[in-house]
């Protein structure tokens, strides 16, 4: 089962072409995957990516309970899954097969956006 395909059941949220979903700094207890549109994640004044249907971002709340590291905007008319910390413990609670998929598909997003960031880094660098 994709990781899209296990939030269908979960609570849903839309967002309209330039809504603020989340800022820097922000409390995070939740974390959402695009169902359609496209967001623009923001560290500072600085694009770092956009993504597209199918995608998680803000993953980082249901790993370390920090306040947000960047700024989501919608890019156009957003729909998204959304799964909060309590319903992710259930998730892994009642489905773990399921969970652990879900675990491996956030390790792997987070490896590839670490990469991203420190390629990014060493390109200011220059």
């Amino acid at each position: 089962m994709s990781t899209f395909r296990m939030f269908l059941n979960q609570e849903s949220e839309s967002f309209a072409k330039g809504d603020i979903i989340f800022q820097s700094g922000e409390p995070a207890d939740r974390m959402y995957v695009v169902a359609e549109g496209e967001v623009e994640i923001s560290i500072g004044d600085h694009v770092v990516e956009v993504l597209g249907p199918e995608t998680i971002f803000g993953e980082m709340a249901l790993a370390d309970r920090q306040p947000r590291s960047a700024t989501v905007i919608a890019d156009d008319d957003v729909a998204c899954y959304v799964l909060s910390e309590d319903a992710f413990n259930a998730l892994i609670a009642e489905r773990p097969v399921i969970a652990v998929g879900l675990l491996a598909n956030l390790a792997r997003e987070l490896s590839f956006r670490l990469r991203n960031a420190t390629r990014m880094i060493s390109e200011l660098e220059r």
